[in-house]
Order: structure tokens, then sequence, then C-alpha cells
């Protein structure tokens, strides 16, 4: 039996798509690939923003609530001025700032802060004094606010 060109032309495509069957490539591997990798990129943005969420909702984790004191300022004396505590919840030292003017003033305030504690800051006539209660990266409230007179 003599071969023909149709013949050989039939088995040369026949053995062509032998090979694109064994072929991963030849039938979507690459497709697959690229879907693979697009959910796992979704999946990564999905808990992503989960997390943001979860963690704005929560606020700054683990903040504290503002304490409820009462505050006074006196005047000592033409250079100096006393804050004391006087009603409401303790207040931790380390959680307490005291400005005049804007600019920041150490206290001799430690450890828990009740009723009757006081501290001595420098602040002359007509000076602002603010005292701020710091409670983490982003709790911050003022407590009180006087005009030195």
């Amino acid at each position: 039996m003599a071969n023909t060109d149709a013949d050989a032309d039939a088995d040369a495509d026949a053995d062509a798509d032998a090979g694109d069957a064994a072929d991963p490539d030849a039938d979507g591997g690459g497709e697959r690939l690229l879907t693979l990798v697009g959910i796992g990129l979704a999946l990564a943005l999905v808990v992503g923003v989960g997390i943001a969420l979860l963690a704005a909702a929560s606020g700054s984790g683990g903040s504290a609530d503002v304490p409820d004191a009462t505050w006074t300022l006196t005047t000592v004396n033409d250079t100096h001025v006393r804050i004391t505590h006087t009603g409401g919840q303790p207040v931790a030292a380390a959680e307490l700032i005291v400005t005049v003017d804007g600019y920041e003033r150490k206290t001799t305030w430690e450890g828990e802060i009740a009723d009757g504690d006081a501290t001595v800051v420098r602040a002359r006539q007509d000076q602002l004094v603010r005292l701020y209660w710091d409670g983490g990266r982003t709790d911050r409230a003022q407590l009180g606010r006087w005009r030195v007179g």
C-alpha cells in the first residue's frame, strides 16, 4: 500500500493533536495560573480591609475613658500657679500633661493623683494654662483650661 500525501498530512495532524493534549499550557494552564494569582490577590485585599475595619472599630486598642475629675488653679505668686485635683477619679501622673501658652511644663506629680494632690508650675499673669489627659496614641483630652489672672 502506498502512502499518499493526504495520509501523511492526516498522520501529522494527529501527532500534533496528541502533543497538544500532553502540553499543560495548550489547554489553558497559563490561564489557570493567572486565575489563581487573581484569586489570591483578591483574598489578600479582603483580609487586609477586614483587619483595617476591625482596627478602626476597636479604636486605639484598649483605650481608657477620659477620667472624670475636677481640677482647680490658684495663683501662688507672680511667677507660679498651683493645679490641684479637687475631686473625682484618680489619674496616673504619667497620663497628665500641663502646658503654659502651648509649652509643656514639668510637674512634681508621681504615681496616682487623687483628691488633694497638687503641683506647682511656672506661669505668669495672662498666660494660658492647660491640663491634658493623654491616654495613648490617639486618646487625648483637655481636663482644664485657665487664664492666670
